[in-house]
């Protein structure tokens, strides 16, 4: 049995928290794939990302496919699942409930969380919504984006995120940014290995 583990955002780029509930759709998705034992997420810590660990039988299923999978997965997940990050001004505790209230009764949207510090983060089903509807919607209901600010709107076709002046602002995409590691969002390692990396992956890319 061997071990391949992924940096979660290379696989989910929009998800910067495990406990969202896509972590756990990949996850699901991974550990019913012939050949894989088990999977499970290796909360990050410092510099260290948010990383998934998947259980493997190599007789079954080769390093390569195992990773060919995985990065469909992931796909298939964005763009199924969108994932709205915004950044409104601080508020009373009882407007950011009734705000959040709204939110998640809004059709195609999966998950709302606003704070009164003013991050706001809601989940929805792309086939049923996106982010457009859910900004007019936000901005209906009371929340005060700062003019100056930009805002991002969900792109999946092009993989990315568009500014569009206005309201809020996402956090930065960083799927075009430099890496610590070029190969440090994965690696393989056999159950006795320590650890560090392993083999290697393999395939020699």
């Amino acid at each position: 049995m061997k071990k391949l583990t992924i940096e979660i955002e290379s696989l989910l780029p929009e998800v910067h928290d495990t406990r969202d509930a896509c972590v756990q759709r990949l996850a699901e998705l991974l550990a019913a794939k012939r050949g894989v034992d088990q999977s499970h997420v290796v909360d990050g810590n410092g510099d260290q990302p948010h990383q998934i660990c998947i259980h493997f039988n190599p007789e079954v299923l080769s390093l390569s496919e195992l990773r060919q999978f995985a990065k469909q997965a992931g796909a298939q997940l964005h763009q199924r699942y969108g994932h709205l990050l915004r950044s409104s001004e601080p508020m009373h505790a009882g407007r950011a409930s009734a705000i959040q209230s709204r939110i998640a009764r809004v059709d195609g949207v999966l998950e709302a969380a606003v704070s009164p510090d003013g991050s706001i983060r809601v989940e929805f089903d792309r086939e049923q919504t996106d982010a457009t509807t859910i900004d007019q919607a936000l901005g209906e209901w009371g929340a005060d984006f700062p003019t100056e600010t930009t805002r991002q709107v969900d792109d999946p076709e092009h993989g990315a995120m568009a500014e569009a002046p206005g309201s809020g602002r996402a956090l930065p995409d960083r799927r075009d940014a430099p890496r610590r590691h070029r190969r440090g969002d994965e690696h393989v390692r056999g159950d006795g290995d320590g650890d560090g990396d392993g083999d290697g992956d393999g395939d020699g890319d």
